[in-house]
């Protein structure tokens, strides 16, 4: 099975496209990485800024679906670990507690759609009453 090879990008490239395919996922070696919604328009929105041994695009690498976000490079020199579907179970073999970080990642993303959404409905019934 081949190796994961790390990428390195400058400041302001784009690593993907909301809307992209999500053919692998990314595990930042070195540098920093901003996600935004509706990148390079006026309703642009960064969601988050993530660090170095911090994963992302690991959703739609999971799910085959595509990119929810767009990944930024926020500095020069940003190195990322790239797995591939093909590199995957490689990958969590040779470091299994990236397993769980994925999933605790997961699982807050979750639990705060959760709570936003039984707020939204809380909300609702108070107005409607």
């Amino acid at each position: 099975m081949s190796m994961n090879h790390v990428a390195t990008y400058k400041k302001g490239e784009v690593i993907f496209v909301q809307g992209d395919p999500a053919d692998c996922m990314y595990d930042i070696e070195a540098g920093s990485v901003g996600i935004f919604t509706d990148y390079d328009t006026k309703q642009e929105k960064q969601l988050t800024t993530l660090y170095e041994k911090q994963i992302f695009g690991e959703m739609g690498l999971i799910e085959g679906k595509p990119r929810s976000a767009t990944a930024i490079a926020l500095q020069d020199n940003t190195q990322l670990t790239v797995v591939s579907q093909e590199t995957f179970a490689e990958y969590f073999r040779r470091q299994p507690v990236k397993v769980v970080r994925i999933m605790q990642g997961m699982s807050k993303r979750i639990r705060s759609l959760t709570e936003a959404y039984l707020e939204a409905c809380s909300a609702i019934t108070e107005a409607a009453e």
